[in-house]
């Protein structure tokens, strides 16, 4: 990406689209780099180059699936918090 790195790329997007399943695509096989951005949020880092469609089928499909189950446990425990 020419107008910044990686990393900044994924901090802009968790800013901007909070709400939205982030899989990080890179071209380093770095493992910091995949545990510092998985920590922060995002459902899944792949490697190009080390990826063929049923990965990637596969990664969208629990990345959704994971987003939607965070945001249900967090209404969930919003809702607790009322009847505390």
């Amino acid at each position: 990406m020419p107008d910044s790195q990686g990393p900044d790329t994924f901090v802009r997007i968790k800013v901007q689209a909070s709400n939205a399943p982030v899989i990080v695509l890179s071209g380093l096989e770095d493992e910091s780099l995949a545990t510092a951005v998985m920590d922060g949020g995002a459902q899944d880092y792949l490697v190009k180059g080390q990826i063929d469609g049923n990965l990637l089928v596969r990664s969208l499909h629990h990345a959704i699936q994971r987003k939607r189950l965070e945001q249900a446990l967090g209404e969930s425990e919003e809702k607790l918090k009322t009847y505390l």
